[in-house]
């Protein structure tokens, strides 16, 4: 059987907020420092997110989706697809901002979540991930994964 890939702190499932209703509400910033020592320490980690771009073979509109966040390059996953395909996102991040969802990300719960916008040389990525875990990702961009690639933010 496969080793299970754990979530990061803030992707939390109905089952998780059944047995832990606080754990939805306010998770531990601890948990935030875990999860990246664990990333470096060579562990995926998935997120729960939105993605959309506007250039390849990514959603042009706000799907849904698992962010794996690896040693390698990370991938996206959609939830509701009839073809499952894997995405790889571009090595190479040139520049990254942090914004609030506005009217174009209609369907994303503002309160819980944070739009990160990675512009890369093919064009701009916007993933939504829970706010919880945006230090985490941002961070994972700007150094690259754990390959070292530097990126700038602004």
């Amino acid at each position: 059987m496969a080793k299970r890939i754990r979530r990061l702190t803030g992707t939390v499932s109905a089952t998780d907020i059944l047995r832990h209703p606080c754990k939805w509400l306010r998770p531990a910033p601890t948990h935030t420092v875990e999860d990246w020592l664990s990333l470096v320490a060579g562990e995926p980690r998935t997120v729960a997110c939105f993605l959309r771009a506007d250039f390849g073979p990514y959603p042009r509109r706000l799907r849904q989706g698992t962010l794996l966040l690896s040693a390698s390059s990370p991938v996206w996953r959609p939830y509701w697809s009839m073809r499952r395909a894997d995405l790889e996102f571009p090595s190479i991040v040139a520049r990254m901002s942090v914004r609030e969802p506005g009217r174009r990300e209609r369907n994303v719960k503002s309160w819980l979540f944070q739009v990160v916008v990675c512009t890369t040389l093919q064009g701009t990525l916007e993933i939504a991930v829970p706010r919880v875990d945006v230090p985490v990702v941002t961070t994972y961009f700007f150094v690259g994964g754990t390959s070292g690639d530097q990126a700038t933010t602004s």
